[in-house]
Formats: C-alpha cells, sequence, structure tokens
C-alpha cells in the first residue's frame, strides 16, 4: 500500500497540518524491474481509502436509499399510482422495500466501520475468536 496515501488519511482524520516539503530524487540504483500489481495494489489502495471514510461510502448513500425507499412505499400505501401510461403497484414496492432495507444494512456497516475505524486495540475476543478459527481451519 501506498505509505504516503494513509499517513495523509491519518493526518487528516487526526487534524493535523500537512505541508508539502520540496525533496530531490535520484534515480533507483536496483537492477530489477518493479514489482507492483497494478490491479491488486490499486484495490487493496481503494479499500483502505474507502475503510478510513464510512461517512462518504456507506452512510449517505443508505441515507438516501432509507429516504427514497420509505417515501415509494408510502405514496404507493393508498394504492397504484400511473404517470403517463406506466404503473407503479405491488412490485415497485417491493423494489422500495428492498432500498430501504439496503439502506439500513449500509446505515449500519457505516456505524461499524467508524467504530472500527476508531479503535487502536482490538477487544479480546477478537483474539480468541481468531486463534479459534486458525486452529479450525488449518
Amino acid at each position: 500500500m501506498e505509505f504516503a496515501s494513509e499517513m495523509v488519511v491519518k493526518a487528516t482524520l487526526a487534524g493535523w497540518r500537512i505541508a508539502e516539503v520540496p525533496t530531490v530524487l535520484s534515480p533507483d540504483g536496483r537492477s530489477r524491474a518493479p514489482h507492483l500489481r497494478s490491479w491488486r495494489d490499486g484495490w487493496r489502495h481503494l479499500r483502505f481509502l474507502l475503510m478510513m471514510s464510512p461517512r462518504w461510502l456507506m452512510l449517505y448513500p443508505g441515507a438516501c436509499l432509507i429516504g427514497i425507499g420509505v417515501a415509494a412505499e408510502l405514496a404507493i400505501l393508498r394504492g397504484p399510482i400511473i404517470i403517463d401510461g406506466v404503473g407503479f403497484d405491488i412490485h415497485t414496492m417491493l423494489y422500495a422495500a428492498g432500498a430501504t432495507i439496503l439502506g439500513v444494512q449500509l446505515v449500519l456497516f457505516s456505524l461499524l466501520g467508524a467504530d472500527h475505524r476508531r479503535i487502536k486495540k482490538p477487544p479480546a475476543y477478537f483474539a480468541s475468536a481468531s486463534s479459534l478459527f486458525a486452529i479450525l481451519y488449518a
């Protein structure tokens, strides 16, 4: 993972001041080819950035899905709605209920992600569970 991005994200979350310092770069003296894997490293980097920002990844889209789903369900509750010959009935209500459920799950995941980000030392039950899984699946 790119160390610079991790430091920028953690410094921003801590509220520290970030400044650029000019440096002089010299050519790499190693003879081997770079060992970067663009897709794997890029995905790992994106996962890190998204894990460190659970609000933008899950909370706001989840809240929007809850709002849209509940509004659509309430609109269809009295009966079918027909707009320009297109009917919105029970199937639309099912999709709205699915959007509401997905929104609730996204909001809960964002709260868990925010809690996970704040934990400095994992609770003791994480250590015992990981050792149990290591024994079971070894």
